[in-house]
C-alpha cells in the first residue's frame, strides 16, 4: 500500500491526491430525506447483517451520513444532516425491532451533529426499556480507544497524511484499526480524502519504508494524540465552512467515523499553534524587496514588470497561505498558475512576457530561503516548468 503522492505524470501536477485503499460499500441505498424512504433504509438494513458488528454498523451509518453532507453544497452548516438525522431517528423509533435498535445505538454513537445523537440515545432507551435487545456485538459500538497516531508528510509542506489508531479489547486481545485522513495545506488545510486502515502495523510499516526510501521528499513521525486531534477537528471544520472544496467520495463516506473517532483523542487546546496572521503591507514590501534584491530577482531585465508580479505572488499568497507567504511548493504553484491568475484577469502584456521567469525566479529564490534540499529544489523546478509550458501553450493566456 504505498503513501500519498503529489504525482507529477501526464503533466499537469495532481495535488488532490487520494490514499490508496477505497472501502467498499456493504450496499447501496438512495438516500433522501422523505418519510417513504427512511423505511427503504431501514429494511435495507435489515436484510443486511447490521448489527452483528460493531465497526461494520458505524461504516454503514457513517456511509449513510455521508450520502447526505456530501449532496449539499458548501458551506455546509449542519442543518441537513440535522433534518434527515433526526426524521430517521423519529422513525426507527416507532419500529419496535432489533434493526432499529442497532441503528439508533450506532447513530447515537458516530452521528456529527449533537441533536441527532441525543434523539437516537433517547429513542433506543425508549426502545430497550420497552423490551427489545440491544445487539451482541462482535465488536463494541464505539468502544475503540486511542492509540498511537503518525504524520506522513512532504517536504514542501503541501500535505499531511493523519493517520490515528484505535483498538477494541485489551492489550492482549486488542483488534486494531486506524483511521488515515489526508490534509491539504496548500488549500487552507482542509480535509480532502481519507480511508480506514484495518491492518496497521503493515500500512505503518509500508509509510515507513517509502518515506525512507523516498526520502527527503517524505517523512513519517509519530505525534502526539492531542496534535492530530486538533489538526484533524480545524481540517474538518474548514471543510464544512470553505466553499468550492474538493472532496474524495471516500471522505463523505467515513467522515462521521472519522468525527467520533477524532472525538475520542485526548484534547490539548495549545496542540496547535495559533492562527497565522496576514503579513502587513509594510512587511509585503520588505519581502518583495527582499526578492528584487537578491541574486534571483536581481537578474530580471524588467524591474517594473517583476516588482509587479511579485506583488501579485505576494497577494496570493497572503490569501491562501497567511502562515508562510513566502513558501512554494508544486501545488501552491499549481493553484497560483491555473485559478488565481484567472481570477484576477489577463495580465498586461509586459507582465505576462515576463511571468515565466519572475514565477522560476520567486520560486528558485524562496526555495533557497526554505532551506530545501537538492532533490526539492529539482522536483519543484521540474513541476513548475510543466506548469508553465502548458499555461503558455494553452487557453489561459487566451
Amino acid at each position: 500500500m504505498s503513501a500519498v503522492r503529489t504525482r507529477r505524470a501526464g503533466g499537469r501536477a495532481k495535488r488532490r491526491g487520494t490514499v490508496a485503499a477505497v472501502q467498499q460499500a456493504l450496499f447501496e441505498v438512495e438516500v433522501r430525506p422523505e418519510r417513504r424512504y427512511y423505511r427503504q433504509i431501514v429494511d435495507a438494513l435489515r436484510r443486511s447483517d447490521f448489527g452483528a458488528d460493531g465497526l461494520e454498523s458505524e461504516l454503514t451509518i457513517s456511509r449513510l451520513f455521508g450520502t447526505i453532507w456530501a449532496g449539499q453544497e458548501g458551506p455546509r452548516d449542519g442543518s441537513t444532516e440535522e433534518a434527515f438525522g433526526l426524521g430517521l431517528v423519529d422513525f426507527a423509533r416507532h419500529q419496535r425491532t432489533p434493526t432499529a435498535v442497532a441503528m439508533l445505538r450506532t447513530i447515537a454513537t458516530i452521528a456529527a451533529i449533537r441533536e441527532v445523537r441525543d434523539a437516537a440515545d433517547q429513542a433506543a432507551e425508549m426502545l430497550t426499556s420497552g423490551g427489545l435487545p440491544d445487539p451482541r456485538w462482535t465488536r463494541p459500538i464505539g468502544a475503540a480507544s486511542p492509540g498511537r497516531c503518525w504524520a506522513y508528510e512532504d517536504v514542501f509542506g503541501d500535505q499531511s497524511t493523519v493517520i490515528c489508531e484505535f483498538a477494541y479489547g485489551t492489550e492482549r486481545t486488542a483488534e486494531r484499526h486506524a483511521i488515515v485522513i489526508y490534509v491539504d495545506h496548500a488549500m487552507f488545510s482542509v480535509a480532502t480524502d481519507g480511508m480506514l486502515a484495518l491492518d496497521v502495523d503493515p500500512f505503518i510499516r509500508d509509510l515507513r519504508n517509502d518515506a525512507k526510501n523516498s526520502a527527503p521528499m517524505f517523512t513519517l513521525r509519530q505525534v502526539d494524540p492531542a496534535w492530530a486531534r486538533a489538526l484533524l477537528a480545524r481540517a474538518f471544520a474548514r471543510t464544512d465552512l470553505i466553499e468550492g472544496v474538493e472532496v474524495a467520495p471516500t471522505l463523505a463516506e467515513l467522515r462521521a467515523l472519522s468525527l467520533a473517532r477524532v472525538g475520542v483523542l485526548p484534547e490539548d487546546p495549545a496542540a496547535l499553534p495559533p492562527e497565522p496572521v496576514s503579513p502587513t503591507s509594510a512587511e509585503c514590501r520588505a519581502l518583495v524587496e527582499e526578492f528584487l534584491a537578491g541574486a534571483e530577482g536581481s537578474a530580471l531585465p524588467d524591474r517594473a514588470a517583476a516588482e509587479r508580479l511579485a506583488n501579485r505572488i505576494v497577494e496570493y499568497s497572503c490569501q491562501y497561505d497567511p502562515g508562510g507567504v513566502s513558501r512554494v511548493s508544486p501545488a501552491k504553484w499549481e493553484t497560483f498558475v491555473f485559478d488565481w491568475l484567472s481570477k484576477v484577469g489577463f495580465l498586461p502584456p509586459a507582465e505576462r512576457t515576463a511571468m515565466p521567469d519572475v514565477v522560476r525566479a520567486w520560486s528558485a529564490w524562496a526555495g533557497r530561503r526554505m532551506a530545501l534540499p537538492g532533490a526539492a529544489t529539482d522536483e519543484l523546478a521540474f513541476a513548475l516548468d510543466e506548469m508553465l509550458g502548458e499555461y503558455a501553450g494553452g487557453q489561459h493566456l487566451g
